[in-house]
């Protein structure tokens, strides 16, 4: 298939087995783009009929081509934030001590009084069988607050942290009453706080923090960055996606500060993904009365689109984190009413684990704003879809039209937490007793992470795939982690639920085009045809070829946005 328009073309890529996951022709042996859009997508012939005197035409040697992979669900600015080194990043941990050390090396280089904060812990188990507490944390520095964000809302802080939150002994769990965050401050058998705070416990401490620091509330992270650190973050972050075979994502949860960086990174020619922001509602350090005037706040931001590059997508709201309750129900009607009510599309943290009471509510409330303002045609998304196992539920969402966002590297690495330091999280209240899950064994690890893909798949929901990044990621040795994972159900502690296994023609499209419907662009990216965007992937192995447990073994050599080669893999060059 080719264009119309017979000027020369930029680049043609030949000789390769392109894949697509465009209906109308799923195999093409070329490709030829012109100013960052393909012009021929089809035979050898097509495509060199673009061919002039400064046409570049590579020979890929049969290599697999795939559209440009879109994440779902990142906190893209916050990853990128601890790569320009303001925190201290605690990929690949795999013990309490080796974070002690990791904190104690940044302290001897930051000056006292000032924080260290660390990335998201890992959703690994630890080789002591624990998390870190307070204690821990004073080994590494008591001349610093420390913050370690442990998982969602949930913290680990020092000493010094609690002591300027004015945490201690006497300070009550926050209740959610009448219609804010509840959590737990956990104790010792002493009654003294450990440093772990729990959901609301977490909102409590940050409250203040962010008080002492003269900084608003924000839904999601603790650090409040400057424009020129944001800007650089955003860049940094972008470049890591690429390696991986990203080429556009959602950051879930950003501050209007932040979007002015994204904006700004999208509208200066230096971005190398295009991303979709999504507005974060700190609902729960808000009161019911304050909801209204900070979505009209929001309102310059609605609808921003800079050129295929940076879109506003909606609001965030958590409704609860692990059976602790962030906002009321009550509230949480009223907020999807009032945004509803404003045209904007929203995205939704419902629960994690087998939260039939949470979902129940959320569904309800939403057939209420159905009734209201119609949301079928829009791009609202249930954020994890931990827990949706209840056919009624799956088909009430069906017909709502909601997107179904699902990770599956963190349901797989959360799986094996669970697995060996379920007494311990009991123990702190990770998740709230008697709110999540009701079995034991390997069968809780289904309920808390089980992702029923091809059920939700089957009842005509639209899914997607990411990662929740920095939460957990795909790596270069497995950039494909997301679609082995929907092909195989294969989790870092074996088999969860294999009759949820998909085909890989229907996960790649959960990666690529489902991806780009959700961010309203399915025009524009998410697969290979004509008049679209040249955002693709070169693979060094046909994933078809392989096993679906060998999915993992699938590298990429060089990723394309824009028609711009922004990453290329040690000795493969595609920009010759």
């Amino acid at each position: 298939m080719t264009q119309n328009d017979d000027r020369p073309a930029d680049l043609i890529l030949r000789n390769a087995n392109v894949i697509t996951v465009d209906e109308g022709l799923p195999r093409a042996a070329a490709l030829a783009i012109r100013a960052g859009r393909l012009v021929a997508v089809g035979s050898e012939s097509d495509a060199s009929a673009f061919a002039g005197p400064q046409t570049k035409v590579v020979d890929l040697g049969g290599r697999t081509i795939i559209p440009g992979l879109i994440d779902n669900h990142t906190h893209a600015l916050i990853a990128g934030a601890f790569l320009t080194g303001i925190g201290v990043q605690l990929a690949g941990v795999s013990s309490v001590e080796e974070i002690v050390t990791r904190v104690a090396e940044r302290a001897k280089t930051t000056p006292p009084g000032e924080w260290i904060m660390t990335t998201a812990m890992p959703r690994v188990a630890l080789e002591e069988g624990r998390m870190p507490n307070r204690w821990d944390l004073d080994r590494a520095t008591v001349d610093h607050p420390v913050f370690v964000a442990q998982s969602g809302r949930n913290i680990i802080v020092n000493s010094l942290a609690l002591g300027m939150a004015g945490i201690d002994r006497d300070t009550p769990d926050p209740t959610g009453i009448p219609d804010g965050a509840e959590g737990r401050i956990v104790r010792d058998e002493n009654g003294e706080p450990t440093g772990h705070l729990i959901a609301g416990g977490g909102d409590v401490g940050k409250a203040q923090w962010w008080k002492l620091m003269g900084k608003p509330p924000r839904l999601f992270g603790f650090p409040h960055l400057g424009f020129d650190d944001a800007v650089r973050a955003i860049k940094l972050q972008m470049l890591e996606f690429n390696s991986v075979g990203i080429t556009s994502f959602r950051d879930l949860g950003a501050t209007e500060e932040e979007i002015d960086a994204y904006a700004h990174v999208a509208s200066t020619g230096t971005a190398t993904c295009r991303t979709e922001v999504t507005i974060g509602l700190p609902a729960n350090y808000l009161t019911k009365d304050e909801i209204a005037p900070t979505l009209d706040r929001y309102e310059r931001l609605h609808g921003l689109v800079i050129d295929d590059w940076m879109r506003i997508a909606g609001v965030k709201v958590i409704i609860q984190s692990d059976g602790w309750q962030s906002v009321s129900a009550d509230k949480a009607q009223y907020i999807v009413l009032e945004a509803n009510k404003r045209g904007w599309d929203l995205a939704f943290h419902a629960g994690s684990g087998d939260t039939d009471e949470v979902n129940s509510l959320l569904v309800e409330i939403l057939e209420l704003a159905n009734k209201e303002r119609d949301i079928t045609t829009r791009r609202f998304s249930w954020e994890h879809g931990l827990g949706l196992f209840d056919p009624d539920l799956i088909r009430r969402i069906a017909d709502l039209g909601v997107i179904i966002s699902c990770q599956p590297t963190l349901s797989s690495a959360a799986a094996a937490r669970t697995v060996s330091m379920g007494a311990e999280m009991d123990k702190l209240g990770l998740v709230k007793p008697g709110a999540v899950h009701k079995s034991e064994g390997f069968q809780r690890v289904i309920e808390e992470w089980g992702l029923p893909i091809k059920s939700w798949s089957d009842a005509g929901i639209t899914v997607t795939l990411g990662s929740d990044w920095p939460a957990s990621r795909p790596t270069i040795d497995n950039p494909l982690a997301q679609l082995d994972f929907a092909c195989t159900q294969i989790s870092s502690v074996g088999l969860l639920q294999p009759e949820e296994v998909v085909p890989l023609d229907s996960a790649l499209r959960m990666a690529t085009i489902n991806g780009a419907y959700s961010m309203r662009v399915e025009d524009q990216i998410g697969s290979l045809a004509v008049g679209k965007l040249a955002d693709l992937v070169v693979l060094d192995t046909d994933p078809y070829e392989v096993e679906a447990e060998g999915l993992s073994s699938v590298r990429v050599l060089a990723t394309m946005v824009d028609g711009n080669v922004v990453f290329q893999a040690p000795n493969f060059e595609l920009d010759m």
